[in-house]
């Protein structure tokens, strides 16, 4: 059998290994990443923290978009975190006394002369104050119950 040497030769050749240079694009915002999600598109990101930024970013560039702070009870801090579902885009910041926030993260496609826009949105789905009582940090955010109490 007889072997083409432009197929053959690059098999026989000693392997290499070059090093890439990596740099990590930092997220925008401050304090420490308690949600990072992305829309469909995979065009914006958000990331939420654990001081109560949440913010819209370009995944392409690492730019923010858009930022909201979340307005805490006095002498409150964000405790922890829950998430519904991936696909309800639902999710509960559980606060230091107890209460819990809960918000929904939203992506509005438009067409201005043909080019598609993007445009997130944070919305409150139970309210924009704190509800429920806990007794232990909020671990999870049960879907059914969440969207029973939607009006």
């Amino acid at each position: 059998m007889k072997y083409c040497p432009c197929f053959a030769l690059p098999t026989l050749a000693p392997g290499s290994i070059m090093k890439k240079s990596s740099s990590l694009m930092p997220f925008p915002g401050s304090g420490k990443t308690l949600y990072l999600a992305m829309e469909e598109q995979a065009e914006i990101g958000l990331r939420v923290t654990d001081l109560g930024e949440l913010v819209f970013f370009s995944t392409l560039t690492g730019q923010p978009l858009q930022s909201t702070q979340i307005s805490l009870p006095v002498d409150t801090t964000i405790s922890s975190f829950a998430l519904a579902s991936e696909n309800s885009r639902m999710f509960a910041l559980g606060l230091s006394n107890g209460q819990a926030l809960v918000f929904k993260h939203d992506y509005k496609s438009t067409y201005p002369e043909g080019k598609r826009v993007i445009l997130p949105a944070i919305s409150y789905p139970l309210g924009e104050e704190p509800w429920m009582s806990l007794q232990s940090p909020l671990i999870s955010l049960p879907l059914p119950a969440a969207k029973a109490a939607l009006p």
